[in-house]
């Protein structure tokens, strides 16, 4: 979290469930996220995440990859909804037909889910390095 007050407000929480006080946080949800509220001006509507990943290309040398997602003026909640709204066209369209469970994985492409960002203020930058980058 942005606001360094909010942050340890929700670390020590954590610990007071950890510890093993019979404390059911949900029920509390309301309340906590009014207090939150309080320190707002603290913080301002932009967000951001990272991905980094280190590994060996097929040469076994090492590379790494990575990836910032940028969010501006409140645009960050809209990121974990794309995928869904990216299933729902196809589903609409005819473009996918399965029915019941099964993993997720490639079922919307990056440049499916980019492209649903387009209209908001969401940047994304990558960056690789290792033998045979640029």
């Amino acid at each position: 979290m942005e606001n360094p007050i909010v942050h340890l407000g929700m670390w020590t929480l954590s610990w007071v469930v950890r510890a093993g006080f019979p404390v059911d946080l949900s029920k509390h949800s309301a309340a906590l996220l009014a207090v939150s509220n309080w320190f707002d001006f603290f913080g301002s509507a932009d967000g951001g995440m990272h991905v980094i990943l280190d590994g060996k290309d097929q040469a076994g040398h090492p590379i790494s990859t990575k990836w910032f997602v940028i969010a501006r003026d409140g645009d960050g909640p809209y990121i974990p909804t794309v995928p869904a709204v990216v299933l729902t066209r196809k589903i609409l369209t005819g473009q996918f037909r399965a029915a019941g469970a099964m993993p997720c994985v490639g079922l919307v492409s990056l440049e499916e889910y980019l492209h649903e960002l387009k209209d908001f203020k969401v940047r994304t930058y990558e960056s690789t390095s290792g033998p045979g980058t640029a």
